[in-house]
């Protein structure tokens, strides 16, 4: 490349000299610039158009990032901007869960959901608890003192209810 434009620069430049020498001159001083400037390393990290600079920081386009705001979203550099590529739920503890998960609180199941433009957890459905901390889906049988007994939800509580009222199970 660099021997294509000195050659194009002589090709246009000399007819107008009335000197060759001080063209020559100049043309070598011209293309000792040039080799030096395509040559040496660069200090600086070039960046492209199409890389975004978010809160001081450079990436490079395609690359994905997350901002400390907000763990649980992901963002793509994407042609100069940025957006969100992936959203997540964050939990109570600040753990990041990936959409339709679900997560325990006691008893209660919530489901990481998108609702409209941000993710966030909704009550998917109540279980019952038994005596050692264990969870149940609705629906479940058990026996319990000698009674037979079926988690039930009742005015938004999970609880277990007696089916048979005598106790003649046993």
């Amino acid at each position: 490349m660099v021997k294509a434009t000195v050659g194009i620069f002589f090709t246009l430049f000399t007819p107008y000299c009335e000197h060759k020498v001080n063209m020559m001159l100049f043309s070598a001083a011209f293309c000792a610039m040039l080799v030096l400037c395509t040559a040496a390393p660069s200090r600086f990290k070039s960046r492209s158009f199409t890389d975004c600079q978010v809160n001081g920081k450079i990436y490079r386009d395609g690359e994905f990032f997350t901002m400390s705001a907000n763990p649980c979203l992901h963002y793509r550099c994407n042609k100069g901007g940025y957006q969100i590529e992936v959203w997540e739920c964050k939990d109570s503890k600040g753990a990041c869960h990936a959409i339709n998960s679900e997560i325990y609180d006691r008893c209660d199941v919530h489901r990481c959901v998108m609702q409209g433009d941000w993710a966030s957890f909704v009550l998917a459905r109540k279980e019952c608890r038994d005596e050692f901390g264990r969870c149940h889906p609705v629906g479940y049988q058990r026996m319990s003192h000698c009674r037979l007994q079926v988690c039930t939800i009742a005015d938004n509580v999970a609880y277990f209810k007696n089916v048979n009222r005598d106790g003649k199970m046993c």
